[in-house]
């Protein structure tokens, strides 16, 4: 990046760390200048950026910086379930309804929980989520779109069996919100997954233009439900009452 120059609107920050790294190449030592809206202006080793006028300058003599990271798959709503062990006895199944159970239900406690998500990524250097927002409703995407992560909400929605046209008709509404996500959060969706999403509802979910993410192929029990229809996985959707 070529050197900023003497004038620079606003006031710059000027990092001086012990290397930085890009996609592009890793500078040792290293000096990093943000404009007043945190763009980078310059990257370089010290000597090669020179004199920043009236610019404020932070030393972090044993510090790497890096880009923000990218996390492509978080649920950010979830974050107040915690660490849960897998029971390999028990398998998927009683997982996922461990977490239908305890996932937070009200509009509060969504929003709570996507807070302290997003807190917990930014203390780790993510910028940027892909995150698989809610249980067909808007709050965890909604709370996303205000705090200073970027990325994509897909809002998660579910329809199998006798609840597919219900998981059609959230779509259906759905299109409505896009304008409103045209800032750092995108709205995309998200059928859940083979098991819990009819076909119809995936091509519906196709249709609105939006991005698309959805699991797939991550357990042994789905591969049997998606074969044949049994197992633990159509247990449970006879446990919540859409077989």
């Amino acid at each position: 990046m070529d050197r900023p120059g003497a004038s620079i609107p606003g006031r710059a920050l000027r990092l001086e760390a012990a290397a930085a790294a890009d996609a592009d190449r890793l500078v040792a030592p290293a000096t990093l200048v943000l404009d007043a809206d945190g763009r980078v202006l310059a990257f370089d080793r010290p000597e090669a950026v020179g004199a920043i006028p009236d610019a404020r300058s932070i030393r972090c003599p044993n510090s790497l910086l890096l880009p923000g990271l990218v996390n492509a798959h978080t649920h950010l709503d979830l974050t107040s379930i915690g660490p849960r062990p897998f029971d390999r006895e028990t398998g998927f199944a009683a997982w996922a309804g461990m977490i239908r159970r305890k996932r937070p239900a009200t509009p509060e406690a969504i929003a709570d929980s996507v807070r302290a998500g997003v807190e917990a990524s930014l203390r780790g250097g993510t910028a940027i989520v892909g995150d698989i927002a809610g249980n067909r409703g808007l709050v965890a995407a909604e709370t996303l779109r205000t705090l200073p992560l970027r990325g994509v909400a897909h809002v998660e929605v579910f329809g199998i069996g006798s609840a597919e046209e219900a998981g059609i008709a959230f779509l259906d509404g759905l299109a409505e919100r896009i304008p409103a996500f045209n800032g750092r959060v995108r709205l995309g969706v998200s059928p859940h997954a083979s098991y819990s999403c009819g076909d119809r509802l995936y091509e519906r979910a196709a249709r609105l233009g939006l991005p698309v993410a959805t699991h797939l192929a991550e357990t042994l029990e789905e591969r049997r439900f998606n074969e044949d229809g049994s197992g633990p996985l159509a247990d449970l959707l006879r446990e919540v009452g859409v077989w």
